[in-house]
């Protein structure tokens, strides 16, 4: 290693240039370790909130399963058991097939309007 140590002069005007920089790259860092505790109280915060949320649940569903097995089940006759399942899955079918036929219609709208704006660069 070379032990010889280099002396720079700097005047007045350039010292008190590289202090302000100094001292306003300081502040900066203070604002920035300042902002980054907020961060970590407010995560903090954030998952008690979703551990509170998730035992609530939890009970929730607790508290529904021991409901449903205390509420008796109603019997219905034959006949109309085949009729509500028959109507339920007619219902349950179109309507599904309609929100598909429209999306993708404007999903293919969008990549046409895409593909015509990167042509006309």
């Amino acid at each position: 290693m070379n032990n010889d140590v280099v002396h720079l002069r700097l005047g007045y005007d350039e010292a008190l240039e590289g202090k302000k920089d100094m001292l306003s790259s300081e502040i900066s860092l203070l604002k920035l370790v300042r902002i980054i505790k907020r961060y970590h109280s407010i995560r903090d915060q954030e998952l008690n909130k979703k551990l509170e949320m998730q035992k609530k649940i939890k009970d929730i569903r607790t508290k529904i399963e021991l409901l449903t097995k205390l509420i008796p089940k109603p019997k219905l006759p034959k006949n109309l058991q085949k009729s509500s399942e028959f109507s339920s899955n007619k219902e349950a079918s179109p309507s599904w097939e309609k929100h598909i036929n429209p999306l993708e219609k404007e999903l293919k709208d969008i990549q046409e309007k895409l593909r015509e704006l990167e042509e006309g660069k």
